[in-house]
Parts: structure tokens; sequence; C-alpha cells
């Protein structure tokens, strides 16, 4: 027996001693290692894989077996699916209370034995019974029973549900010691009262009929104890306690305390057995049942390790879920070791948690003041900070050795180097800006807030491959920096690789950064149309739109994309809306005039250029505005031309020779109109603007020659045509052979006939046509065509005047009729020119 006890000494003092690190591996990890190893002898490797990450996560520097673990469990857990989270489990038994009771009835009902429950009974279905029954079975949780919520008329808390007997002396023994009094006992859901049913379990043990039945539901409650002598003894138990051989020490003393079940010693190594598996629960059921029955003092030092450590696991369970909670198991814990540097860790979390800073400080001074870690004082300050107490949090930095100053995340003065250099970085000054950090990373090279302002300073000069490297820098320190993915984000953004910025996005929104969903669909949307997914875009965009209906970017890229979809209407859409937003965009008017011209919608893009009056605007927006002004005009042009409407095309043309004089497609646009417009001067002075240049153009030859017959200058008319003759262009030379005819040069018109035979192409009378005698004049109906005509879409609105304002030109002087010639250069004819029709006017000798 003396060896016995002296065992048991040292292996308590052992235990004890194995929550100070100099031992070795603390409590509370050993604590991590065993719940792990827990959950994966059941298969659940992800939930072990929670429990590693959990705790290395927490800035605890984990040993190797951690490591080992997190790597082993990693690759268990690989396509293991989730179980349900035990929030998801009491939500199924709110949710199905009958089929949760059948559950149970079928789990502890069936023909292998009877079912045992404490069951407390705490009010009426109520919002408080609901509360007072949570707050009920968290007390009774806490003393070590299993137990959950069931609504029925009433709500219960039902405790230990088992087919063992044991148990439920042990449950009923535990809650004796609590003050618990109120509880019934359910056998298949027959209940009877606590205090009926001690007697008669006590009866039932003094029974010595294997045979006799319970009279609480006439069949055995439970095996009697085994009758002799066990084979072990507990020093061979604790033999293999001592060996590590846990399995094997479970087994004898589980065997010893089937022949007595109130051995001391064998309660006490069994309850070591689960100690040392991490399992708290069983080892402090295990001991309740013999604490009372000695007063050894390493077993009452152990009970109180046990209840201890049992608390301490219970509020690191509950730190990040249910903070409240794991303040009362940690508080219960502080109550055992009032010391505990971890109780103090841990009620400093739980106190972050609930963002009670004020109860936070005094724990996280308890913890530094043992510890004296950079952790624990970055803990100090950043709780002070957040106290809104910034003088203390400096005063307390202040009283650090200068060298432990500098390894601290908190720096004042630093931090206020940092933020002149912010200022200096704002104003462009970035020389200025990396002088300074120079200073500060010889000072602290590892400093993430310095390497961070470089990485900035760099990206705003778009240096971005240095800028890259020193985010890359932090990252490697701290993977979950939210400053340096946020910036290589925005970076690979800059640099359109758009995938990269997603990859970064995604680690963002792990971590629940705030408006990071919003960034990801602004990259997506812009990925779409790099790819020219435009469909995708498009839903995307409205999608987003339905989350921001006053986002002016959305509306103009949806105006975008409905223009290269060819649908302008919806483009009109959402430029419009744009356009409300925000009136004062250069950019929406340009995007909205655009699409009005687009759809030859000239009187609301005459109205809308009205706008521009006193407008503000830089150099390359007015470049911008003037090209289109030009634009304006070349189209306003063409379109009136195409529809006859030749004083509108004049007055088009016009208007874009005084911002472009020698445009040739004004020039010759300009000449026609004025012909068909009966401006005969006009004709003639911009006709001959392009003869100056371009004196063997026989088609203007023959538009000159026109407009003077419509002069009655024939003479001038007949100098024209001649010089049109040397043309080799059938039909134009067909066409003066019919006016020399109409206007009686019959030699002429003889001449020209000739010609056209000899050049053997054409017959004289193919084209002719003749109107009786009315005047004894034909009529030309052939068009003309200038150079290559494109097709314009047909549709414009009415133009009442083309009094538009530009703020490029002034008013407009009548061209000079005997002006000649034109100085400067021309360019060639547009394409853009369209065709003019020539009539001869019944009964009048005019041409238009």
């Amino acid at each position: 027996m003396k060896q016995i006890t002296t065992t048991l000494s040292a292996y308590c003092f052992l235990l004890i001693s194995s929550t100070n690190q100099i031992f070795g591996v603390s409590l509370y990890e050993e604590q991590i290692l065993n719940l792990g190893k827990k959950y994966e002898r059941t298969g659940d490797y992800k939930k072990a894989l929670d429990i590693y990450s959990s705790y290395k996560s927490d800035n605890n520097a984990p040993s190797t077996a951690i490591e080992e673990r997190i790597v082993i469990t990693s690759e268990l857990a690989k396509g293991q699916k989730d179980r349900p989270a035990p929030v998801q489990q009491q939500q199924q038994y709110r949710e199905e209370p009958k089929k949760r009771a059948v559950k149970i009835q079928k789990n502890y009902s069936s023909s292998e034995g009877n079912y045992y429950a404490i069951q407390t009974m705490t009010g009426r279905i109520s919002e408080s019974g609901k509360r007072m029954a949570e707050q009920q079975k968290n007390r009774i949780e806490a003393l070590g029973l299993k137990c959950y919520v069931k609504e029925g008329q009433n709500i219960y808390v039902r405790c230990n549900p088992s087919q063992n007997k044991n148990d439920l002396k042990n449950g009923i023994a535990i809650l004796k010691r609590a003050g618990i009094d109120n509880f019934i006992v359910k056998d298949k859901n027959i209940p009877f009262q606590s205090k009926d049913y001690e007697s008669k379990i006590q009866n039932s043990n003094d029974n010595s009929d294997n045979n006799e039945k319970s009279s609480l539901t006439d069949k055995p409650i439970t095996t009697k104890l085994k009758s002799g002598v066990s084979k072990y003894t507990a020093n061979d138990g604790y033999l293999a306690l001592n060996s590590k051989q846990l399995s094997k020490a479970k087994e004898i003393f589980s065997d010893l305390l089937q022949y007595n079940d109130q051995d001391i010693d064998s309660s006490f190594g069994l309850a070591l057995a689960f100690m040392n598996e991490g399992d708290w629960n069983k080892a402090y059921i295990t001991l309740s049942k013999v604490i009372d029955l000695t007063d050894r003092t390493d077993i009452k030092k152990t009970y109180k390790t046990i209840e201890y450590n049992m608390n301490l696991k219970e509020g690191w369970k509950n730190v990040s879920t249910n903070p409240d909670k794991s303040i009362a198991y940690f508080t219960k814990a502080g109550e055992i070791e009032a010391d505990s540097t971890d109780v103090a860790e841990g009620l400093s979390y739980a106190y972050n948690n609930i963002k009670d800073y004020d109860r936070v400080i005094p724990e996280v001074k308890k913890l530094f003041a043992k510890r004296k870690d950079f952790k624990s004082a970055n803990m100090l300050i950043e709780a002070y900070l957040k106290a809104k107490q910034p003088d203390k949090a400096n005063d307390f930095f202040d009283s650090l050795d200068p060298d432990f100053q500098i390894n601290l995340d908190y720096n004042p003065k630093r931090d206020q180097q940092l933020l002149e250099i912010e200022g200096l970085i704002a104003d462009g000054r970035y020389h200025q800006a990396k002088s300074l950090l120079r200073e500060l990373y010889l000072m602290y090279p590892t400093n993430a807030k310095v390497l961070l302002s470089f990485a900035k300073v760099y990206e705003s000069e778009k240096q971005y491959k240095s800028a890259i490297e020193y985010y890359e820098t932090i990252l490697s320190k701290d993977e979950t920096n939210i400053d340096a993915l946020e910036g290589l984000a925005n970076i690979h953004t800059a640099q359109e690789k758009y995938d990269d910025a997603l990859q970064y996005l995604a680690k963002l929104k792990a971590q629940n950064k705030d408006g990071v969903e919003k960034k990801i669909n602004k990259i997506k949307l812009k990925l779409y149309i790099q790819q020219k997914r435009s469909k995708d875009a498009l839903v995307l965009a409205k999608e987003m739109l339905l989350e921001e209906p006053t986002n002016l970017d959305l509306y103009l890229i949806l105006g975008d994309l409905n223009m290269e979809m060819k649908k302008n209407r919806d483009a009109y859409f959402y430029y419009g809306r744009a356009f409300q937003l925000n009136q004062n965009s250069f950019d929406i008017r340009m995007k909205l005039l655009n699409l009005l011209l687009e759809q030859n919608l000239f009187d609301q893009t005459q109205t809308l250029l009205s706008k521009f009056e006193g407008f503000q605007m830089n150099d390359e927006q007015k470049m911008t505005l003037r090209d289109f002004y030009i634009k304006f005009y070349k189209k306003y042009t063409a379109v009136s031309l195409e529809e006859k409407d030749y004083a509108y095309a004049l007055k088009g043309a016009k208007a874009g020779l005084q911002m472009e004089p020698n445009d040739s497609f004004f020039i010759e646009s300009a000449g026609w109109a004025g012909l068909n417009s009966k401006k005969y001067n006009d004709a003639i002075y911009y006709f001959n603007k392009i003869l100056a240049k371009d004196p063997e153009n026989y088609t203007i030859r023959y538009g000159v020659g026109l407009a003077y017959v419509n002069l009655k200058q024939m003479d001038k008319a007949r100098e024209y045509f001649q010089y049109a003759e040397k043309s080799s262009d059938i039909d134009l030379l067909y066409k003066v052979a019919e006016i020399y005819k109409d206007i009686g040069f019959k030699k002429d018109s003889y001449r020209v006939v000739k010609l056209i035979e000899e050049l053997g192409r054409y017959s004289v009378g193919k084209s002719a046509k003749t109107v009786g005698n009315n005047g004894g004049t034909s009529i030309v109906q052939n068009q003309l065509n200038l150079g290559s005509s494109s097709s314009v879409t047909s549709g414009s609105t009415s133009r009442d005047s083309m009094d538009t304002y530009n703020p490029f030109i002034g008013n407009s002087s009548p061209p000079n009729p005997n002006s000649q010639t034109n100085s400067g250069n021309l360019q060639p004819v547009n394409s853009d020119s369209g065709g003019i029709e020539v009539k001869k006017k019944i009964g009048q000798q005019q041409w238009f």
C-alpha cells in the first residue's frame, strides 16, 4: 500500500505540475491534443483539425505534436462530409421534438436494456421558460453531465440518458452535491420522483437475488457487483498507467470496480486514465463517486485539478461562439486557481468578444504581470485603445524597455511618423516619403506598418513590381494581413490581371472583410468585359444595380454593353439615368450625345449640346467636344442630302466649314446642296474651291456649268461643259450632250454624241427620255454619283433650324461668288458623300 501511495503522489505531482510550461507541453495544449485525438478515434477528422487549427490561430506557439496532428488530420479530413453543428442539432430538437423523442426511445429502449435519464422540470413553454431551461442546462453541464432541452407540455432539461444504472447514480450524486433536488428520473419515459427513486435504487442494491425485478419497471435495473476477487490489483493498474498503457490501465481499474464500486484506489486510477486521455468529464464523474469517502490530499487536489481543467476546457470551447457561457466556465476555473494565467487569458478573450473592454484590462494586466511577453503587452495596449484610453496606452508603452518597445505593433512615435508619411504620399511627394521610410526601416526592418507604407508609396507611383515585393514580404509573416491582401488585389486590378485579383479578394472574403463581396463583383464584371462575355457582364451588372440603384458606373457600363449589342433603346435608358444622376459629367454627356447621333436624333442632340454653354472643360475635353461637332455636322449634312433637304444640308456644310475650312466633304456637299437649293452663287463658290486644288475634276466642272446655266450665263456654262468633254466617263458625257441639246447648242451636242460613239461603249438613245413638245425641252432624270456613296440611315427627326450652340464658331458670312480659288491643303473627297439628284424644272431654264 505504501508503494501505491508513493506512486499516486508522484503521478499526481507530475499531473498538477504539467500546467507549467517548464515541464514541457502545457496542460492546455495537452488538453487540445487529447480532445483532438478523441475525435480522431471516432473518425471525425474535420472536427479534430478545427480544434488543432483553432489553437494554433489563437497566437499560441504549438509544439511539434500539434503541428504533426494538423498535417495528419488535414489529409484525413479531405473529402469528409461535415457533421451537423451543435447549434443545428439543437435546432433539430426544437423543430422535430416528436422525431427526437422517438429517436431517443429507439436508442435507449431497445431490447438491449433499460433507459434511464434525469429530468428537471423548469416551467411552461414560454420565452422566459426557454431561457431558464438553457441556464439550467449550462449549469448542469458545467458539473459534468450531458444535457439537452426538451419541449413537451412543459420545458425540460434531460440529462445523462444511459442504459447503465451506475451512470444514473453518479448523475444523481452530482446534482445533490450541487443542491439541485427538483428532478425526476425517467425509466422508458415513466417518471418517478427523485426521493422515491433513491430509496428504490438502494433497496435494489441490498437485494441479493439476481432474478428480483425492479418495482419501477418490473425489469432488472442493473447487474449486481461480482462476487469474489479480481485477478488484478490496483498496483497493476498504476504500473500500466505509469507506462502510458492507458487502455490496459482502464481495463484493470474497471475490472476492480466491478467487484467493489467504492474502491478508492481503483476509482482514482481510472480517473487519472481519463485525465491522460483529456476526457475531463469522465474523470470528474468517476472521482465524484468516492470523493466523499476519502480524506486523501492527493485525491482532493486531483479532483480540484480535474474540475479546474474541465471548466477551462469548456471556457475555451465557447470563447468565440458563446462568450457569456465561456465567462461562466472561466470564472469557475478561477475560483479553483485564482492566479491562473490560463484563466486570465481566457477571460481576456471572452470579455473582448463581448466588447467589455473595461473588464478586459484587469485580466490582461494579470497576464502581462506574469508573462512579460509581446503578446500580452499588445493585448493590453489594444484593450486600452478599444476602451478609448489612449493616454493609458501611451503611459504603458513609455514604461516599457526601449528594446522591448521596438518589437511591439503599437508605437505612438513611429505611428506619428507613418501618419506624416501618408500625408506626403497623398500630396504626391513620393521621394521625400521614401527617404523617411528608409530611416524607419533601419530601426524597424520587420515591422508590418513600415513595410506597408513602402508598398503604398510604390503603388501610388505605379511601380507595381516594388509594391508587390513589400506586400508579399508582409504576407510571408502574416498570410492573413488584410492591408497586404487588399493592396495586391488593387495592383492586379490596375494591371487588368483580374483572375489574380479575385484570388486575393477570396482570401479577404474568408476573413469576413467588409465590402469585399462588392469588390469581387466589380472585378468579375471587369473580367467578363475583358473576355468579351457581354451577356454574363450584362446579367451581373443588373444584379449589382439592384443592390446599388444609384451607382453611376453601373449605368454607364450597362449603357456601353447595350450599345455594343446594338440595343440602342436600352442603352438610351441607362445613359439617360446616368445623366439624371450627374448632369455635370462630361463623359456622360458625350456618351449620350453619341448615342443620339447614332440614331439620327438631331433635335435632341442640339438640345443637349446647348447644355455646354458655360460648361467648364479642360483642353482634352474641348478637343473631344470639337471632334463631336464635326461628326455631327457631317452626319447632319449627309442625311439632309439623302433626304433631299438641300437647304439644311447647305447649312450643315457651312457650319462644318467654319470649323474645318478645308474639309473636302463639307466643300463638295455645300456645292451640290447650293446647286439643288437654287443657291447658284454658293454652288459656284464651293465648286471653284475644289477646282483650285483639282482642276481635272470633270464632274465638278459639269456642276459649275449647271450653275451658270441656271444663272443664264450660257457662254460661261459652255466653257465648263467643254472642259468636261475631256472626261472618259460615258454617263457624264451623255449628260453634257443632253444639256447642250436642251439649251440649244445642237452642234455641240452632236459633237459629244460622236465622241461617245467613238469610245464605243454607249448608245446615245439608251438613256435619253423626251417629254413631248412641252416647250421643246427634255428633262434629264439621271442621278449623278459623287465618289463612293455610303448608306445613311434615314428616319431623322424634323430639323427646324441649324442654330446649334457651338463655342468653336462665330457667325458665318456668305461666300464671295467671284472667288475662284482657295488656299490651303484640301483633303480627299469624303467617302460619306451622298448622291445628289439634279433636275430641270419644267417650263423654266433652271437646273438644280
